[in-house]
């Protein structure tokens, strides 16, 4: 417990630790530029923007109602 109170031990164990660290961020994008790749979409006839499941389209426009006659 003494060591967290050395200011020299910290420093030295938190350089290393920031250098391992950004040693892994730098590996993991170069695995990541390689490693995924996106396929080519297929081109869609519609493009729904509200619609996050293939189904029928739901319709906006509601058809006129006629007044009512009491």
């Amino acid at each position: 417990g003494a060591v967290y109170r050395d200011p020299v031990a910290f420093a030295d164990g938190f350089r290393t630790a920031a250098l391992i660290g950004s040693g892994m961020l730098v590996l993991g994008g170069l695995l990541s530029a390689v490693g995924i790749r996106n396929s080519p979409d297929e081109p869609e006839t519609e493009h729904c923007y509200s619609c996050p499941l293939d189904g029928p389209h739901l319709e906006t426009v509601q058809p006129a109602r006629t007044p009512r006659t009491t």
